[in-house]
C-alpha cells in the first residue's frame, strides 16, 4: 500500500482540513501539496500517532486495532459491515456539513482523522476495494494488546489472430514424459495450490504460442498483445506500460533469460523442447529453474527499477545486480534464521542490513561514484547519508518486487515472512522423478455442454495444450475457464490437430464423457468451418432511404459499414462510431448517438 503523504496529496482540501482539525495541527500551507506534506510530517512525528490512537473513542480504537492485526488493510465491505458505512461526500458537502465534528460511526472517526484511506488491491485475482492504514503511519502505531481477531476476507498478495507457427510439444492427449507428473500438493479444495508465479509464466507461454506478439528493440510487447493478456494474468502489474516494467516486465525478462524465445520477423516464437520440458516438470523444479535464472541474470538491474530514482550518465559507472541480490538474499536468510517469529518488520531488516553489511552494493565503500537522482526533488543521492534512499530503497523494492514475485517472501503491509517455497529452495528439496509409465492425469478438465472447459490451476502443462484448441475465457481463484469456439478449433485444425484428436485430448483429461453436442459441434467445424458468430456493432438508422444513400456517399461511413440490412438500416463497426459521427456532422447533418 501507499505512504501517508501519497495518500494525502490525492485527497480534497476539506478532508485535509478535517484531519488537521482533529489532530489540532495548524493549516497555514499555501496549497494542497504543501498541506499534505505538512500534515504527514506532523502525523509521523514520534509518538504522535500513538497519542492520537489513545484519544480515539473506544469503538474507533477497536476498529483501528482490527486493521493493525489484519496487516493494515481489510476489504472495505467487510470493514464497513462491522464498523459502519462511510457516507459518500463531495468537497462541497464536506465544507457545508463538516461531518468530522459529529461522525456517524467508528469508520468515519478513523476516516476524518486520517488513519484510513481507500484503494483497490490489484494483487489478488480480482481487484478488491480495501480500507488501509498507510505503511509509514502503521509503523508508528503500537501493536494492540492481546490477540485481536482479524476480519475474515482480508486480502493478501495472491489480479486475435492465431499464430501460424506452433510449438511441437508432445502430441495432444499423450502421456506426460518421465519425471513430468506434478507432485501432490496441499492447497485450495481439490484443485491444488494456486501458484501465481507458475500460473502466469504458463499463461504468457501459452499466449506467445497461440497469438501474434510483436516486440520492440527493448523487448516491450505491442499494445494489442498487452491489452489481451492483461485479464488472463493473476497479477497484471506492469502490463499497461509500453516499456518492460513492473512484474510483467520482470517475467518477460525471466523468460528471455532462459532462452525460451525466438524472434522471427519481429514476432516471438517459443523454443519447443526447452519450454515443453519445463512445463512437464514438477512445480518445485519449475520454481528452481526460474529462481536460478533470476539469481544469475545480470541484464535485469533491480536498482534501475526502483521508483523515484533516476540513473544519470550510467555509461560512466555500473552497479552489479547479481552481487546485490545475492547479498540481500544471504542477509535475509541469516536474519530470519535467528528469529522465532515468522513475520518480521521490513524496516527492521533494512536497519539490520545497514548495521551489518552496509557496503553490500558498493564493496569499495565509495558513495560518490554512482550518479543517482531523486526524480521528485532532483537532488543527487551522493554520500553515505543517502544510504537509506538508495540501498534501503533497493532492499524494499527487492522484498516487495522480485522476492515477492518469485514467491520467496510473503508481504503484508510492513511485514515479511519467508514462504515454504523459499525453505524448499534453500534446502534443495526437488521432488523425485515420476515412475515411468505413470498414468496421464484424467481429472483436470471439466467440460460443460456450452463449450466451457474448466481446467485446474495446477494442471499447467495440460492448460498449455488446451490453449491450442480453446480460447481463454476467465481466470478464477482456483482454476481457469477456456471455451471451444470456431476460431480456436479452426486454428488447431490448421496446425494439423484434427477434430478426432481434439476430442481424444479432451476426453483423456476429464473423467466424464464429452457431451454429445460438443462432439457434433467440433466435427461440424472441421467439415463446414465457422457457421455462426456474434459481432459487436452499432445500428445506423435513418428516417428514409434517401438519407441513408446520402450518408453512404461519405467515405468514413462506407469504410465502417459491416452490412446494410435494409434501405434505412446498416450495421457499423463499433470502434469507428466516433469517426462516423464526425464525418456525418461535417456533411451538415446532426446525428444522435
Amino acid at each position: 500500500m501507499r505512504t501517508l503523504k501519497t495518500c494525502l496529496v490525492s485527497e480534497p482540501l476539506p478532508r485535509l482540513i478535517a484531519i488537521a482539525d482533529t489532530w489540532d495541527i495548524g493549516t497555514e500551507a499555501a496549497s494542497v501539496d504543501e498541506l499534505a506534506d505538512w500534515l504527514s510530517k506532523q502525523m509521523l512525528e514520534p509518538g504522535a500517532a500513538a497519542s492520537a490512537r489513545e484519544a480515539l473513542p473506544i469503538g474507533a480504537r477497536k476498529a483501528l486495532d482490527a486493521l493493525i492485526t489484519s496487516f493494515g488493510r481489510i476489504p472495505a465491505a467487510a470493514f464497513e459491515r462491522r464498523f459502519g458505512t462511510l457516507r459518500p461526500m463531495g468537497p462541497g458537502r464536506l465544507e457545508r456539513e463538516r461531518p468530522w465534528l459529529s461522525p456517524a460511526n467508528p469508520t468515519e472517526v478513523l476516516w476524518y482523522r486520517g488513519f484510513i484511506f481507500r484503494a483497490f488491491d490489484r494483487t489478488s485475482v480480482n481487484p478488491v476495494e480495501v480500507l488501509f492504514v498507510p505503511t509509514d503511519l502503521i509503523a508508528t502505531l503500537p501493536q494492540p494488546e492481546g490477540v485481536q481477531e482479524a476480519i475474515p476476507g482480508n486480502t493478501g498478495s495472491t489480479t486475435n489472430t492465431a499464430a501460424p507457427q506452433s510449438v511441437s510439444t508432445a502430441p495432444l492427449g499423450e502421456q506426460r514424459s518421465k519425471g513430468a507428473e506434478e507432485q501432490p500438493s496441499r492447497g485450495v479444495g481439490d484443485h491444488g495450490v494456486v501458484d501465481v508465479l507458475l500460473d502466469d509464466i504458463t499463461t504468457i507461454l501459452a499466449y506467445i504460442q497461440n497469438y501474434e506478439v510483436r516486440v520492440r528493440s527493448d523487448g516491450g510487447w505491442n499494445g494489442e498483445a498487452r491489452q489481451a493478456i492483461g485479464p488472463m494474468l493473476r497479477d497484471s502489474d506492469g502490463v499497461d506500460s509500453e516499456t518492460p516494467s513492473g512484474r510483467f516486465g520482470f517475467l518477460l525478462s525471466l523468460i528471455a533469460r532462459l532462452n525460451w524465445l525466438r524472434l522471427k520477423d519481429k514476432e516471438l516464437r517459443l523454443a519447443p523442447q526447452t519450454v515443453a520440458q519445463w512445463l512437464q516438470s514438477p512445480p518445485l523444479a519449475q520454481r528452481m529453474t526460474l529462481f536460478a535464472a533470476w539469481r544469475a541474470d545480470a541484464r535485469w538491474n533491480d536498482l534501475a527499477h526502483v521508483q523515484g530514482i533516476a540513473f544519470e550518465m550510467s555509461h560512466t559507472w555500473s552497479n552489479d545486480p547479481v552481487r546485490e541480490r545475492t547479498a540481500i538474499l544471504e542477509m535475509l536468510v541469516r536474519w530470519m534464521a535467528v528469529s522465532s517469529e515468522p513475520w518480521q518488520d521490513v524496516e527492521a531488516f533494512v536497519e539490520f542490513a545497514r548495521k551489518n553489511n552496509p557496503d553490500f552494493a558498493r564493496p569499495d565503500g565509495r558513495y560518490d561514484t554512482w550518479l543517482l537522482r531523486d526524480v521528485h526533488t532532483n537532488e543527487y543521492l551522493n554520500g553515505f547519508s543517502n544510504w537509506n534512499r538508495v540501498e534501503g530503497a533497493l532492499i524494499r523494492f527487492m522484498l516487495n518486487g522480485p522476492l515477492r514475485w518469485m514467491g520467496i517472501v510473503n508481504v503484508h503491509a510492513t511485514r515479511i515472512a519467508l514462504t515454504d517455497a523459499a525453505r524448499q529452495l534453500a534446502a534443495g528439496q526437488v521432488p523425485p522423478p515420476t515412475p515411468e509409465n505413470a498414468p496421464p492425469r484424467n481429472d483436470v478438465f471439466r467440460l460443460e455442454p456450452d463449450g466451457d472447459v474448466i481446467v485446474q490451476a495446477s494442471a499447467r502443462f495440460e492448460r498449455f495444450q488446451l490453449a491450442r484448441v480453446a480460447n481463454w475465457s476467465a481466470t478464477r481463484s482456483e482454476d481457469y475457464v477456456y471455451r471451444l469456439v470456431p476460431e480456436s478449433v479452426t486454428a488447431a485444425i490448421k496446425q494439423t490437430i484434427p477434430a478426432p484428436r481434439i476430442l481424444q485430448f479432451l476426453e483423456q483429461h476429464t473423467n466424464k464423457p464429452i457431451p454429445p453436442n460438443l462432439i457434433k459441434a467440433v466435427k461440424r467445424i472441421e467439415q463446414h468451418g465457422s457457421e455462426a458468430r456474434f459481432e459487436q456493432a452499432y445500428l445506423l438508422r435513418t428516417k428514409d432511404a434517401d438519407t441513408m444513400e446520402l450518408l453512404l456517399t461519405t467515405h468514413a461511413v462506407r469504410k465502417a459499414m459491416i452490412e446494410r440490412i435494409s434501405p434505412t438500416c446498416a450495421l457499423m463497426r463499433q470502434r469507428e462510431v466516433r469517426a462516423i459521427s464526425s464525418a456525418i456532422i461535417r456533411t451538415g447533418l446532426l446525428i444522435d448517438l
